[in-house]
């Protein structure tokens, strides 16, 4: 996560793409909601790949090449979504827990960094088993001790 914004139920977040990027990212990927030609024109101009779902319009229908990049493009979406989906789920961010935006939005804030914490140990978790699964295989032996990976001095 690298950024949050926390607004009214009633004001639409499609308003805050522009402001969500930070002007680095390789590439854009939103639901249909975001889908104005003059955004994915503006995102291909500064060099972003816009991966932003295709939807028909009151004259234009989705073509079959289209239904299968929105297709293509919610798989990656999917993993967007189930970020949000566990900080609604397991974090308690389905609805705000305090009166006023102020203390809502600190309280997100901790969230959204207990989150990315939490995937950064899961992370380097994994790059522990890995590293051991490489040197195991080499016929080094190692030792677990108080949960890390330490060589063995025999």
């Amino acid at each position: 996560m690298r950024r949050l914004a926390l607004t009214r139920a009633s004001f639409s977040e499609t308003r805050w793409l522009e402001e969500m990027l930070r002007g680095d990212e390789a590439a854009v990927f939103a639901d249909g909601a975001y889908a104005k030609d003059t955004r994915k024109a503006g995102l291909r101009r500064r060099g972003v790949f816009c991966g932003i779902i295709n939807r028909a319009w009151r004259y234009r229908v989705v073509t079959s090449r289209q239904k299968r990049r929105n297709r293509f493009f919610s798989r990656v979406r999917g993993a967007v979504e189930r970020v949000i989906g566990t900080l609604k789920r397991h974090y308690g961010m389905a609805r705000g827990r305090y009166l006023g935006q102020v203390r809502n939005r600190s309280h997100f804030w901790l969230k959204g960094i207990c989150y990315n914490l939490k995937e950064d140990a899961g992370a380097a978790r994994g790059q522990l088993r890995r590293r051991w699964a490489e040197t195991h295989q080499k016929g080094t032996a190692w030792v677990d001790t108080n949960r890390f990976l330490l060589p063995d001095s025999s």
